[in-house]
């Protein structure tokens, strides 16, 4: 079974510490190594839950780890220089790293992001327009327990770009739990210093991250004393030119799959705020710098990672291609639409925002499966005349099979447990 967990646009986890416990928080063992192309090498994991890879003259092509019966390719993270971060399927004393085009000396940083104590839910509530479109947040000072405080001074500017991101880690965080665990290694890896092979950030790189439970984290937060909002702190998400944007991240890698609909509300809802509370006109573009030498270039106020200052596939081919790049004829992106549509039916959906919320892909597909971004008990195919194909049927998998379909449109009938009977029309090639 190959799974492939890309190093997230977080590169993430790391913190000074190193230990022998696996119980341990934060970095739990660090090694460097010698890599010569096209090598193996085995090297104690000390039962972690993800590495944190950094080489400074490195190309980090053709790598993966061997841990247990998986194998995990890794992603150069396009969010750091030579750095990449995994996320491994099961805690192992030892694992098999293969080297691919490495050469040099690279530094491996074994973390833990599950915390010592279970850390409860506890949000700050936010509102937007009438108070029909609340949401809270979770602040750091819940996520963050148990791990090294950041010991800057934040700064701040007035926020003209909203950017969306993803971690590009493994989709196999579903619940706040995981979410969390998930979340406290990319800080840990953000905040370690360069020496020891991490970013070497000040805090974590975003000012917002969002679990596929629909969980939002608040990623930086203002000191006490200052009188600026935490929406406003510059981050490190866009290439060294943060100033004036503001950073959301979507735990999870989007490269092929859906954001679930708990997330994707939870992202139209945060934007809607971030831009009725800072004046942010969404249809409209603004200059920013395109690169150190301060060029400017026109982009658009509400961003994926990969319209700003550098070269990425951020926030995920399938996620962009998606919400970002407007439909043929169609004058207006579909990530802008659903961020002016939550939230205006206080009872519930209008029929163009479940569209774009509640998604079956790939469709139109020409393969044997499709795949639902929310949660079912049931699904029935008909055909186009009415007619029952195949009869409800409970859940079973991450994939709805279509090898049995003959090409032609069909209408799925989900039963769920969020937007009660959900009728999705599908195209088999």
């Amino acid at each position: 079974m190959t799974k492939h967990i890309p190093s997230l646009l977080t590169l993430l986890a790391f913190f000074g510490f190193t230990g022998a416990a696996y119980s341990q928080q934060g970095v739990v063992k660090s090694t460097t190594i010698a890599v010569q192309p096209a090598n193996s090498y085995q090297v104690e994991a000390n039962s972690a839950e993800a590495v944190g890879l950094k080489c400074e003259s490195c190309v980090m092509e053709q790598a993966y780890f061997v841990v247990g019966q998986d194998t995990v390719k890794v992603t150069q993270d396009a969010h750091a220089d030579m750095a990449a971060l995994v996320f491994l399927p099961s805690k192992q004393k030892t694992v098999t790293f293969y080297s691919g085009t490495i050469k040099g000396d690279l530094s491996l940083n074994f973390m833990n992001g599950t915390p010592t104590k279970p850390i409860a839910k506890k949000g700050v509530t936010l509102r937007t327009g009438d108070g029909n479109c609340s949401f809270e947040v979770v602040p750091p000072s819940v996520w963050r327990a148990g791990l090294n405080q950041p010991s800057y001074t934040p700064g701040f500017s007035t926020t003209n770009v909203i950017a969306v991101h993803h971690g590009a880690s493994a989709n196999t965080a579903p619940t706040y739990e995981e979410s969390l665990r998930v979340l406290r290694s990319y800080y840990t890896y953000h905040t370690t210093p360069k020496a020891n092979g991490g970013n070497g950030w000040s805090d974590i790189g975003y000012n917002y991250l969002i679990g596929p439970d629909g969980t939002i984290f608040l990623g930086r937060e203002k000191l006490s004393w200052q009188t600026r909002d935490s929406d406003e702190i510059i981050g490190a998400h866009l290439c060294a030119m943060n100033t004036n944007t503001m950073g959301i991240c979507m735990i999870g890698d989007y490269s092929n799959q859906m954001p679930t609909a708990k997330a994707l509300e939870s992202l139209y809802k945060l934007i809607k705020w971030k831009a009725e509370k800072s004046n942010i006109d969404l249809d409209s573009r603004v200059l920013h710098p395109a690169d150190p030498n301060r060029t400017q270039n026109n982009i658009p106020r509400l961003i994926g990672h990969r319209e700003g200052p550098c070269s990425t596939t951020c926030p995920g081919e399938l996620f962009y291609k998606n919400h970002f790049i407007s439909p043929a004829n169609h004058p207006d992106r579909p990530i802008r639409n659903e961020v002016g549509n939550v939230c205006e039916v206080p009872l519930g959906f209008t029929n163009e925002e479940m569209n774009q919320i509640v998604v079956v892909y790939p469709n139109p597909t020409n393969g044997s499966e499709l795949k639902a971004n929310f949660e079912y008990r049931t699904v029935a195919v008909h055909a186009l005349d009415g007619k029952v194909i195949r009869p409800a049927t409970k859940k079973s998998g991450e994939s709805i099979s279509t090898s049995d379909l003959a090409k032609g449109i069909y209408f799925l009938h989900f039963d769920t447990p969020d937007y009660g009977r959900v009728v999705r029309r599908v195209v088999i090639n």
